[in-house]
């Protein structure tokens, strides 16, 4: 079928076709939003290891490097402290089964030589993300080993890791 549009200045006529009864439009679907999946909760045990280097620069400043079996985005803190009063905390969240801390400093210059304890934790379960606590589990009873912690209050796991750091 043809279509007929003329103007009313013009004595000429257009011509558009319609389109075909058979001609099929595009159609868009609506599709009621679907909750994000969520990954399910592990319910393996795992052991918890830590390692830490320390790094001293030119500048006398110290910096921790932490490598572990917890999941990235445990958040740990890490504690630096001398028997003469040296006192530095820090806080960094593991990923690619690292964090790190520093540079740790005495008010901007270097720190003093000598003996330090270097003190590694991580909160209790019910502090981390909901995704490190699928790994972990809700109450941090899918991690395992020696550095593993139970609260006496919660009943909660932790991890709690200690080493001496000697700065000469």
């Amino acid at each position: 079928m043809l279509l007929g549009v003329g103007g009313c200045s013009s004595s000429e006529l257009t011509t558009v076709a319609e389109p075909s009864p058979t001609a099929t439009l595009p159609t868009t679907v609506e599709t009621p939003l679907q909750p994000k999946p969520t990954t399910p909760a592990s319910t393996t045990p795992f052991e918890v290891t830590v390692t830490s280097d320390a790094i001293v620069d030119a500048n006398g400043q110290v910096n921790v490097a932490v490598h572990t079996s917890l999941p990235d985005g445990a958040e740990l803190m890490i504690g630096l402290f001398s028997d003469a009063g040296y006192r530095a905390q820090d806080t960094a969240f593991v990923a690619d089964g690292e964090a790190r801390f520093g540079p740790f400093s005495d008010d901007g210059d270097q720190v003093p030589v000598g003996s330090y304890e270097l003190s590694i934790s991580m909160s209790l379960a019910f502090l981390q993300s909901a995704e490190v606590r699928q790994t972990i589990g809700q109450r941090g009873e899918l991690m395992t080993g020696p550095l593993v912690t139970t609260d006496e209050i919660t009943g909660e796991n932790s991890v709690s890791f200690s080493a001496v750091l000697n700065l000469e």
